[in-house]
């Protein structure tokens, strides 16, 4: 990534072609797509520049389960803990289901594997927030 927050995909490419050429050789492949993956994800969401399409180009080009499970989970994992009260139940969950829920209706044309993560990434959210609003109606139910 630049300065300006920006990606070279000519530069990108070029990386992401080297490693994946040398662990091919070393019969390591799928290893190098997760690693792909996860350092795809890494990209901030919080600039101006999200989305970089660029990475969801990289994503369409390889296309392997490896790189896309990664890609997946890190962006999963990237969003950290929450905090909330005990009653509140899964608001914040819903909030970020909808958030992935509106980057597969802007993506789903242009980019549809990467709108396939984004979608199973929304239906997580759904689950979660569903567990988390049965936790907030057990935990008002024994106050």
């Amino acid at each position: 990534m630049k300065s300006d927050n920006s990606i070279d995909k000519v530069v990108l490419m070029d990386w992401i072609n080297k490693a994946r050429t040398f662990a091919e050789e070393q019969s390591r492949l799928e290893v190098a797509d997760m690693q792909i993956g996860k350092v795809l994800a890494e990209y901030p969401e919080n600039v101006a520049e999200w989305p970089q399409e660029i990475i969801f180009q990289v994503i369409e080009e390889i296309n392997t389960d490896y790189l896309k499970r990664n890609y997946s989970s890190a962006m999963f994992n990237k969003r950290g803990s929450s905090s909330r009260g005990p009653f509140d139940g899964g608001n914040i969950e819903r909030n970020k289901a909808t958030y992935f829920k509106k980057l597969v209706s802007e993506f789903k044309n242009k980019y549809p594997h990467v709108a396939e993560i984004f979608e199973q990434l929304s239906d997580g959210y759904l689950v979660d927030a569903k567990r988390k609003d049965d936790q907030a109606e057990r935990d008002r139910l024994e106050y």
